[in-house]
């Protein structure tokens, strides 16, 4: 099974997809569950990005939340080797 941040990633890629075919209901769905696994995880920021996205979607919103979740990536990598090494 798929960590939080692969889902996060995929989720990003479903997202720009759905909104650059113009499917409204996609992207509305795929925003919403995006965001919760953001919430999940801690990455509140991209939550929020994310439900700015929802509010106002616009093509220029893509690279935030792509830079916020590489953000969060890099952060879940840091705490992952901290806990690793450490047990």
């Amino acid at each position: 099974h798929g960590t939080s941040k692969d889902c996060g990633a995929q989720l990003l890629r479903d997202l720009e997809a759905a909104f650059v075919a113009g499917n409204q209901e996609q992207y509305r769905r795929t925003a919403h569950s995006l965001r919760g696994v953001a919430s999940t995880a801690g990455a509140a920021r991209l939550a929020e990005a994310v439900l700015a996205f929802q509010a106002a979607p616009s093509r220029e919103a893509f690279a935030p939340m792509r830079a916020l979740l590489e953000e969060t990536q890099r952060e879940f990598a840091r705490v992952s080797g901290r806990t690793q090494g450490s047990s």
